[in-house]
């Protein structure tokens, strides 16, 4: 998995790096 695809299928990996998580 890309770090885009890990990201965005492990967010729980790194949650505070996910800029999903800094909007939510």
């Amino acid at each position: 998995a890309s770090e885009i695809d890990n990201r965005t299928q492990d967010p729980i990996l790194v949650p505070a790096m996910t800029p999903e998580s800094m909007q939510r």
